[in-house]
């Protein structure tokens, strides 16, 4: 019961207008054959959860995306002579 065409056939009747929906999406680390992680929802509450976890997971691949850029930025700037390379040949403003 644990893949989606399996779930499909054998609840037929029961999930009659109704997505399977994964509660955790893999990605976030919820299990595709666990049974447990699996509901039946309505097209809109499958939509809202789609939208929700849609969300989610952009704002944290984001956080994820910040700190490796802020990563990347100290790591350049850790070493004295890139940095103060860098800091000479844009310290002046041209117009």
């Amino acid at each position: 019961m644990a893949r989606y065409s399996d779930t499909r056939k054998q609840n037929r009747k029961q999930l009659r207008g109704l997505e399977i929906f994964e509660i955790t999406p893999i990605i976030v680390g919820g299990s595709p054959t666990d049974p447990e992680n699996k509901t039946a929802l309505t097209r809109e509450q499958h939509i809202e959860a789609c939208r929700y976890w849609n969300k989610t997971i952009k704002e944290l691949r984001d956080q994820k995306n910040k700190k490796i850029n802020q990563a990347r930025i100290r790591g350049l700037f850790n070493v004295p002579f890139v940095e103060s390379q860098y800091l000479a040949s844009h310290s002046q403003i041209s117009v």
